[in-house]
């Protein structure tokens, strides 16, 4: 009898992580934080279950959840989340160079404008003419009165684009 339920428990299952995806969402439109972290971190032990990948077809993938994760912490203001959530999409090259201004500016807020920068020239080498990560690079630069620097840069790559 086991055998029998078997396939349909794999069949089914990522009808309940996307219920669980659903539910954190709302819960978080809602501003229930708690309620949508608890929820999107139960997909994440649902997924290594789901065999036929019919969440990652919906668009449900653990990148996905995490970047949720993330903007959870980010409503609640948990700083520490934040920073843990963004280095795993980070670590897991994720495509989106969002993820690195959003860890600039978390290193700004606290001061640690090298770490912003490393974040910045990491974000950069992957997405090159991301406008968002070029400019908040150049706010940096004026703002600690670089301009030579950033001048430098600038004609540095103007230089390899019409080579």
């Amino acid at each position: 009898d086991v055998i029998n339920y078997k396939d349909s428990v794999d069949r089914y299952l990522w009808v309940c992580g996307y219920g669980l995806y659903n539910k954190g969402f709302d819960a978080f439109k809602a501003g229930d934080l708690v309620t949508a972290e608890k929820f999107f971190t139960q997909i994440l032990e649902v997924i290594p279950y789901d065999k036929n990948n019919e969440l990652k077809r919906s668009g449900i993938s653990p990148d996905i959840i995490t970047k949720n994760l993330y903007l959870v912490a980010k409503k609640g203001g948990d700083v520490e989340k934040q920073k843990m959530y963004l280095q795993k999409l980070i670590d897991a090259k994720f495509n989106e160079p969002v993820i690195y201004l959003s860890m600039c500016r978390i290193y700004l807020e606290q001061k640690d404008t090298a770490k912003a920068l490393g974040y910045l020239e990491s974000g950069r080498k992957l997405f090159e003419e991301d406008t968002k990560l070029m400019e908040m690079e150049a706010n940096i630069y004026v703002a600690q009165g670089r301009i030579d620097e950033l001048i430098a840069k600038v004609s540095e790559k103007i230089g390899r684009a019409h080579v």
